[in-house]
């Protein structure tokens, strides 16, 4: 033991002079420590190049993720190699240069624990039990001469600096939806055990989950305009790091039920850690009003959720024409996860654009315009659906755009933002069942499981569905 710390406290340079046959089990010891750190350089060149290849790009120079996805990586591949690389000939910069990979795993599993405090702490503990050991294996192979240059003293202080930097990278920004605020009522009292509600003999609804179904003809509308959060954070990091509980959020109950066959109108109402309150009713000339209410006492981050869910079957070949594109059929398609057929979905851009893309790769990008149009903040959107260019359902959004999020996606990037209408077959053959997610800010779009967030307030979701001649 006196020996070995002899070895550590008396290098000179590089080299190790040590007497007798000790000396060569010292010397074995020391190469295999340079074979340790060589694969700990390489390990993390080829891990940052891939994270440099997987995750989104496209995003503008002052955003935060256009530094952690293209910047940083980058930054981590040339000081490891360069470590490597100088440490024959310049062992104090590679010295230097070395102390920031143990140093940044220590700053940012601390830094971790305290941005995240609700995410499953072991995920954070890891990169600061790594750091440790990468510690304890650079002071190993570096030299006594080396460990106290100033060199290393502002590698360490850089270090420390992107350490803490690093988790706000994965930490969702402030929401900027734009709840309605509109005066919430909870007038319903009495929860009923109704199975299905019929409204008129072509409208039926769920109460237990708010499912509204319009059929016309062999054609079915499946309509679901209740706010739902499917996959949570409970502390704005990325959902697959939360614990299960706080992921699901609380089961959604029915608190209530009224219904007036007279006036073929339905209320319904429903209590989860927020409110909802939603009501059915069906006017002349095959239309269905739809309103749906959802108080929000605090903000929510979410990776997936749904401001209004879509299905529709019985067709033989559907597309969709949004109002902000006149004349322009958009086909539904099939597409793959997480890589192959290519998904489609449309935005509301910040410049007031609305767009309807189509992804490279199932729903990851560079996106490709399909369509453009102009929607303007608290405009309607009007989606109709055909089959074989034949129109069937119209469904009008008269609240999305007010509320929709715009802020860049930071799992989509080139400019998309949080906003999406998604929609997609559910499998290859042209006639199968298709569907519509609709949200004001998620990330289903693009790769990761960043949260993005809901302010707290009062979403409407008024919606006109029409049934239009056969």
């Amino acid at each position: 033991m006196i020996l070995f710390q002899n070895w550590i406290s008396t290098d000179e340079g590089s080299r190790v002079v040590l007497p007798g046959l000790r000396c060569q089990g010292f010397s074995n010891m020391a190469h295999l420590f340079r074979t340790l750190w060589f694969c700990v350089l390489i390990s993390h060149v080829a891990l940052t190049a891939a994270w440099w290849w997987a995750m989104p790009a496209g995003f503008p120079v002052g955003d935060i993720n256009f530094w952690a996805n293209q910047v940083f990586p980058l930054g981590v591949i040339v000081v490891g190699l360069s470590c490597r690389l100088l440490s024959k000939n310049h062992p104090h910069l590679s010295a230097a240069l070395g102390v920031c990979f143990p140093v940044m795993w220590l700053s940012s599993g601390i830094a971790a624990l305290v941005v995240f405090p609700k995410s499953i702490s072991v995920v954070w503990i890891a990169p600061f039990a790594f750091g440790m050991g990468l510690t304890i294996l650079h002071r190993f192979i570096t030299p006594a001469a080396y460990r106290y240059k100033a060199s290393v003293f502002t590698a360490v202080v850089f270090s420390i600096c992107l350490g803490i930097w690093l988790p706000f990278t994965q930490r969702s920004k402030d929401p900027d939806t734009l709840p309605l605020n509109t005066p919430f009522q909870t007038a319903i009292t009495s929860a009923t055990d109704y199975h299905t509600v019929p409204i008129t003999s072509e409208i039926r609804v769920r109460p237990d989950t708010g499912e509204i179904s319009i059929e016309a003809g062999f054609n079915r509308l499946n309509l679901q305009p209740n706010l739902r959060f499917v996959s949570r954070s409970p502390d704005r990091g990325w959902t697959l790091f939360a614990k299960e509980a706080d992921r699901e959020g609380p089961v959604t109950n029915l608190s209530g039920v009224s219904h007036d066959p007279d006036s073929d109108s339905l209320t319904l109402g429903y209590q989860q850690d927020f409110e909802t309150s939603l009501s059915v009713t069906s006017e002349a000339d095959s239309t269905v009003t739809v309103e749906s209410t959802s108080l929000l006492s605090k903000p929510v981050y979410s990776h997936l959720n749904t401001f209004t869910e879509l299905s529709l079957t019985g067709h033989r070949k559907l597309s969709v024409e949004f109002s902000a594109c006149p004349g322009r059929k958009i086909d539904f398609t099939y597409s793959d996860y997480p890589r192959g057929k290519p998904a489609r979905f449309a935005y509301l851009h910040r410049d007031g654009s609305f767009r309807v893309v189509e992804a490279s790769s199932a729903e990851k990008g560079p996106f490709h315009d399909l369509a453009t149009g102009r929607l303007a903040r608290g405009e309607t959107l009007v989606m109709t659906f055909f089959d074989d260019d034949r129109p069937i359902y119209r469904v009008s959004l008269e609240d999305w755009s007010a509320q929709a999020g715009v802020q860049d996606s930071p799992t989509a990037g080139y400019g998309v933002p949080v906003n999406a209408i998604e929609f997609s077959l559910g499998e290859r053959s042209a006639n199968s069942p298709a569907s519509m997610f609709i949200t004001l800010a998620a990330t289903g779009v693009g790769r990761g499981f960043q949260s993005v967030g809901h302010a707290a307030g009062t979403y409407r979701n008024r919606m006109k569905v029409e049934t239009l001649p056969r």
